[in-house]
């Protein structure tokens, strides 16, 4: 089985303090397994190197608590719709979002 070398990622931000970003991250170099440690705050853990893809402060529109993203359809020129969902936890104030991204290919 290949190996994944690399994925995307979201940041969701603290309300009020950033927006979300979309990182696309390099794991390929990642050797560091922490899966079986209670805690890492003695560990010696190399990060993975990530790259900012998306900062939605650089968008004209409210973002609101987004927690979802998933891959879309591709479209008919190759190109990917990356979709994310924000819901609105029964807050008047918060709203229900989907954005749908189209990626070059």
């Amino acid at each position: 089985m290949k190996r994944l070398a690399a994925l995307l990622l979201l940041w969701v931000a603290v309300p009020a303090m950033a927006a979300p970003r979309v990182y696309l991250a390099d794991v390929s170099r990642a050797k560091d397994d922490v899966s079986r440690r209670a805690s890492l705050p003695d560990v010696a853990v190399r990060p993975i190197d990530k790259c900012l893809l998306l900062n939605f402060d650089q968008l004209e529109i409210r973002i609101d608590n987004l927690e979802a993203m998933a891959w879309g359809p591709r479209q008919k020129d190759s190109a990917r719709t990356l979709v994310l969902a924000s819901e609105d936890n029964d807050d008047a104030s918060q709203a229900n979002q989907i954005l749908v991204l189209r990626v070059a290919p």
